[in-house]
């Protein structure tokens, strides 16, 4: 009997179908699947023009509610009004396995950067902390990371980009600025925010700025941002640019960002982002378009390890995972960090094997990792899988902030966060004290 069609075995079918006429089809294929989820499918060319209605009439009965309809379920590349909207599209993935060859370009409302490469070079060093799940300690982290270089001398810009649930800037301040990053990508959204990022989006943390050093937060919003939910429903729209000559994404925005935010008047060495939790468009621009070092933070839980597996299995159809190439692809830029942590050595051991265990998604196959300049192996602590540590300490719990005027014991910080500090302040290229 055959199995009901659905979402997962769109695709599979298509194969089918295709590889019993390879004999009448030129390759490669490309699937365009619309975001309602149906689909059409492109060859390179037909045997003759019966051959594609014989194709077509066996797809638009195989796929049923996913069939576009008989007419155009399968054409041509020549049949195409805008070809290179298709066979050009930045979201053209090829799929690894399969017997023919064949690409998808999947038109997503949300989540398009996920797979998207980005050749964006940013002008100073970046680290983002992004999760799957909320509470695990990213804005605490980031503080005390600013504050660390801060100590070495460094002007860091603290960005709040969890913009649905922002606390960065409520943890340093209560109002320290008048206008914060969801003004700013509404305004870039008509080519209105400014190309510097002016004093009235910025505020110093005196609590975390000591010496030369010195901590400048850029808030979600500010003291004088009016009608914040509206703007967060438009902060992820696609606009045209200047001179309407192309499309911006929220990658761009984001990449215009922090350009604006490098030629503030505090002129920071280091911008340091906290991003919203989950699989979400904010979270696929911020890891895949930044050029930036990618925290990935999680607590030992069975609902992160999962959620991490099933965004790596995603990843691995990335246009920026180069296999066989780890030293210049998405990867070499990604860590995990694994927060609120007990101090015992069976602790940290269990964490790396579950790390280990879903970056198997995105790790090449053991004969071509031996060829690549990066190690993978299970205890190497430079390895991406290998977390990152955060030990747990109670004086940290309902820590309210370092706007409140309350501080953490510097033997707590110590413990807690020293490897964590020392390890990113090196992967910056700021060196660790």
């Amino acid at each position: 009997m055959t199995t009901p069609i659905s979402f997962d075995n769109v695709i599979p079918r298509i194969q089918e179908t295709l590889i019993s006429y390879k004999s009448k089809i030129k390759t490669p294929i490309t699937i365009v699947r619309q975001a309602n989820g149906t689909v059409t499918v492109v060859v390179k060319e037909f045997e003759n023009i019966e051959t594609g209605r014989q194709i077509a009439e066996i797809l638009h009965g195989n796929l049923g509610p996913y069939s576009p309809g008989i007419n155009s379920v399968i054409l041509s590349e020549k049949d195409l009004i805008d070809p290179e909207d298709v066979l050009s599209s930045r979201d053209r993935i090829r799929l690894p396995d399969a017997e023919l060859e064949t690409y998808v370009v999947d038109r997503l409302l949300t989540n398009q950067d996920w797979l998207r490469d980005s050749h964006w070079e940013s002008r100073i060093p970046v680290a983002v902390a992004y999760s799957i799940k909320g509470g695990v300690g990213r804005s605490l982290a980031l503080t005390v990371l600013a504050r660390y270089l801060a100590k070495m001398g460094k002007k860091v810009a603290l960005v709040d980009l969890d913009l649905e649930a922002p606390g960065l800037g409520i943890l340093l301040a209560a109002d320290g600025a008048k206008y914060g990053v969801t003004d700013w990508l509404v305004e870039a959204l008509v080519n209105n925010a400014p190309e510097k990022l002016t004093n009235d989006y910025w505020f110093r943390v005196p609590a975390l700025s000591e010496g030369t050093g010195a901590v400048f937060c850029i808030p979600a919003w500010g003291s004088e941002t009016k009608e914040y939910i509206a703007k967060v429903g438009r902060a992820y729209l696609t606009s045209l640019s200047s001179n309407g000559d192309m499309w911006k994404g929220l990658g761009t925005n984001l990449q215009n960002l922090v350009n604006s935010i490098a030629g503030a008047e505090f002129t920071p060495d280091v911008v340091l982002i906290d991003s919203r939790a989950g699989l979400h468009d904010l979270g696929a621009a911020v890891v895949t378009q930044l050029d930036a070092e990618i925290m990935l933070f999680t607590r030992d839980e069975m609902q992160s390890w999962k959620g991490y597996s099933k965004l790596f299995e995603h990843l691995a159809k990335s246009r920026q995972i180069k296999w066989g190439r780890q030293t210049d692809d998405l990867r070499s830029r990604l860590k995990m960090v694994v927060a609120q942590i007990g101090s015992t050595e069976e602790a940290l051991k269990h964490c790396v094997q579950s790390s280990y265990d879903i970056w198997q998604e995105i790790y090449d196959e053991e004969t071509t990792a031996e060829k690549s300049d990066v190690s993978y192996a299970l205890n190497d602590e430079v390895a991406p899988h290998y977390p990152t540590p955060i030990y747990f300490g109670d004086p940290l719990r309902g820590f309210p902030g370092w706007g409140m005027g309350e501080t953490i014991r510097e033997e707590v910080i110590k413990v807690a966060f020293g490897e964590f500090c020392k390890l990113w302040s090196s992967r910056l290229g700021f060196g660790g004290e």
